[in-house]
């Protein structure tokens, strides 16, 4: 085929591309809007869940989708084109199979040519046109139903996000607070659980921990559900009862519960089958152990100006990183560091001698003083506390204010004694005189 006929069936064939194009974009717009209609009209006259009446209108567009041509563009090969233009143009001179040859005389059929393709611009014009129409028409009707039946997308993604849960297993496990820290950072992100009968998965926390746990079930009721927590020591089994998630109907189908592992325990749930849901497993936490003790802990009152030797002993599982002092007084807090720990040290023995001085703001302060270390373990550092150490510490004043206070109350004893008639003993010497005589 010569240059003239190739260039003539390239315009053509770009024509029905385009065309097509359109073609598709229209049909899914008007799909779209069909689906929209018989979804606001369920919405205007059916009070069933707005996942069944979106399904419905998905229904609807994928039907009217499937009346719409897509997989064929309908392009114009060769023979055809010298096929319609030997019917079309029975009176030319020459078959244009003939002028179509690389050495045919196209001159006979360049205004002919251009005669198709605007002829088939023409109809692809009047057929986008017809659609668009339709698409207008559509568009209007659903927009005008949208005003007196809105759809409800956040409604209808729940429950299509509930159905899924429950046919996938119905139950989720959110850790809440306390998830055991891990080498893997990503892990305490991992929420919410997918909890599975089959295989029940593993769920490491700490003492202090929060749990909520979700049950979508497919058919509604007005039984809530239960969760049985089976101790793996000598406890006895704890049953925790759901609360509807969300408004109190009649009828429900999503529950919840927040509840706290105290130790670790199988976790099922009764209603929906008897075999474990989730393994809980409860483990201390690799705190550093802190120890701290000091020289005569006997004394009343420590002086202020006497540094206070703190023997600190720390041992860890992972390498230290700093040991420091929380002191406290009344309603406020101070910090001292004692240590900062470089290298793999797991175990630090030290004395530090606390000065007191600064924080006595009065002659006699009470101080509660907690040593602190702090490892490198991963993701989360670790802190261990020793027991609080109380001391009751006083300035030279102080000490003074406290040692008349004691005589005032040694002078109190002495005479409610002797108003008592509790006496002292007389000397020999009285007693001699009042027997007649001196010797």
């Amino acid at each position: 085929m010569n240059s003239t006929f190739l260039k003539s069936l390239a315009r053509m064939n770009r024509t029905k591309a385009v065309a097509h194009g359109a073609y598709v974009g229209l049909s899914l717009l008007r799909a779209a809007a069909i689906g929209i209609i018989v979804t606001s009209l369920w919405n205007a006259t059916s009070n069933a869940s707005p996942l069944i009446h979106a399904l419905c209108g998905l229904a609807t567009f994928l039907a009217v989708l499937g009346f719409s041509s897509f997989g064929r563009t309908h392009s114009i090969n060769e023979s055809s084109l010298l096929l319609s233009l030997d019917i079309q143009y029975p009176a030319s001179s020459r078959s244009p199979f003939v002028d179509a040859s690389p050495d045919g005389d196209p001159s006979e059929w360049e205004k002919k040519l251009l005669r198709e393709e605007q002829k088939l611009r023409a109809w692809e014009l009047r057929r986008l046109s017809t659609l668009t129409g339709s698409v207008v028409v559509s568009g209007l009707i659903a927009g005008l139903l949208l005003t007196r039946a809105p759809i409800d997308l956040t409604a209808t993604i729940s429950d299509a996000r509930n159905l899924l849960t429950a046919l996938t297993g119905g139950m989720t496990l959110e850790v809440l607070d306390g998830a055991a820290p891990k080498k893997d950072k990503d892990y305490i992100g991992k929420n919410p659980i997918s909890l599975s009968t089959s295989n029940p998965p593993t769920i490491e926390l700490i003492p202090s921990n929060m749990l909520k746990l979700t049950v979508i079930r497919v058919s509604s009721s007005d039984s809530p559900p239960v969760i049985n927590l089976k101790p793996h020591g000598n406890t006895p089994p704890l049953s925790i009862q759901m609360s509807p998630a969300g408004p109190m109907t009649a009828q429900q189908n999503v529950w919840s519960a927040e509840f706290s592992a105290p130790e670790s325990a199988d976790l099922s749930i009764p209603v929906i089958s008897s075999k474990v849901a989730a393994k809980i497993l409860v483990t201390e936490l690799p705190t550093p152990k802190v120890q701290m003790t000091f020289e005569a802990m006997g004394r009343e009152l420590w002086p202020d100006n006497e540094l206070l030797p703190l023997n600190i002993n720390v041992s860890a599982v992972h390498p230290l990183d700093k040991v420091l002092l929380k002191i406290t007084t009344k309603d406020k807090t101070f910090q001292e560091s004692v240590l900062n720990i470089s290298g793999e040290t797991t175990s630090v023995t030290t004395t530090y001698k606390l000065n007191l001085q600064p924080w006595m703001e009065e002659d006699i302060v009470e101080f509660d003083i907690v040593a602190e270390a702090i490892d490198r373990a991963e993701p989360s550092p670790l802190t261990g506390k020793s027991p609080p150490l109380h001391i009751k510490v006083a300035s030279a004043y102080g000490r003074y204010k406290q040692a008349l206070e004691t005589l005032r109350k040694v002078k109190s004893a002495l005479d409610d004694s002797r108003s008592s008639g509790k006496d002292l003993a007389p000397s020999p010497t009285a007693h001699r005189e009042e027997s007649g005589g001196v010797v």
